[in-house]
């Protein structure tokens, strides 16, 4: 079962790549790819942990 609240929760974006545990050129191409939504704010980049969470799943299929 899945809280919502931690659904919606947004991150930093290299906060997301380290908990993946990809690294930075990978990471790039994944965010470039536009295969996970990024919100930019300023210099920084964001996600949601339910569409890392879908992206992940969808590696696997």
């Amino acid at each position: 079962m899945t809280n919502a609240i931690f659904d919606d929760q947004v991150i930093e974006a290299d906060t997301a790549r380290r908990e993946v545990g990809i690294g930075r050129d990978q990471w790039n191409r994944v965010l470039r790819s536009g295969d996970l939504p990024v919100a930019k704010i300023g210099r920084r980049r964001y996600v949601r942990r339910s569409d890392l969470r879908d992206y992940i799943d969808a590696q696997f299929n």
